[in-house]
């Protein structure tokens, strides 16, 4: 994998303020800490795929830049940091009540950001939108410190084909395309020993209500997903690749 120069926590700020305009980055309200994800006037999913993208450190973790701005960072774990079920338990479910989604925000949260990174790290209003190929419902929109990436997230900030937006025409309930390449994760531990390959969750529900979409091993958008139990390979669980907003300095 192609990797930047990794920055201390310390240059985070003029880093990501140096792509800024100056006006971007000012001291953020309780009522402009929240901000929608996911929306038409905030993505534009035509963009252009990010080939390269800046890498930093926080809670002792690598973390890649995907966007910013309005004074924030989306930021995205470099790789899969860890293996979970998505949910205890095989039963219907979305994000909003999902075991992994009360883990991000509770357990791991807490174990893993010091009070000054807590201090940085925005509650952000999480857009849950349905299946756009199946019709499964999302369920309520979220408000989040960690979450997971959607779909039409990671069609935004890896590359669009198009594909997602159109229902295909045979049963290959997949995406592989140009930009398969670029989605593909590695483990964590395996850093220093070679690099595996990990699939990943997303948010965004799979075919039917017991099922969460993801990136398979090959970088491939599963749309139709896997069993929120399901461990789809050597793994108990599925590849967990946090994302928060980081409120930058004024």
């Amino acid at each position: 994998m192609k990797k930047n120069h990794i920055l201390s926590w310390i240059a985070i700020a003029a880093l990501l303020l140096c792509a800024l305009p100056a006006c971007a980055a000012k001291p953020l309200t309780s009522d402009s800490a929240s901000q929608n994800l996911d929306t038409p006037e905030n993505n534009d999913l035509s963009d252009t795929v990010v080939n390269t993208f800046e890498i930093v450190t926080l809670g002792g973790y690598e973390w890649r830049v995907l966007e910013k701005r309005d004074g924030k960072a989306l930021l995205l774990s470099d790789r899969v940091i860890e293996n979970r079920v998505y949910n205890e338990k095989y039963e219907d479910i979305n994000w909003e009540t999902c075991d992994l989604r009360q883990y991000l925000n509770g357990e791991f949260y807490n174990k893993t950001f010091n009070e000054g990174e807590k201090a940085r790290i925005a509650e952000t209003r999480i857009s849950n939108k349905d299946n756009q190929w199946f019709g499964t419902s999302g369920g309520n929109d979220t408000t989040d410190r960690i979450f997971l990436l959607s779909l039409e997230e990671v069609v935004k900030y890896f590359g669009d084909s198009g594909q997602l937006a159109k229902l295909p025409s045979n049963d290959n309930w997949w995406i592989s395309d140009q930009y398969s390449e670029a989605r593909k994760a590695y483990m964590l531990d395996d850093k220093e020993m070679g690099e595996e390959e990990a699939w990943w969750w997303l948010r965004s529900p799979g075919s039917q209500s017991d099922f969460a979409a993801l990136v398979s091993y090959e970088g491939d958008l599963y749309v139709s997903g896997t069993d929120v139990y399901d461990d789809y390979g050597d793994y108990i669980g599925g590849g967990v690749r946090p994302a928060l907003w980081i409120n930058l300095p004024s």
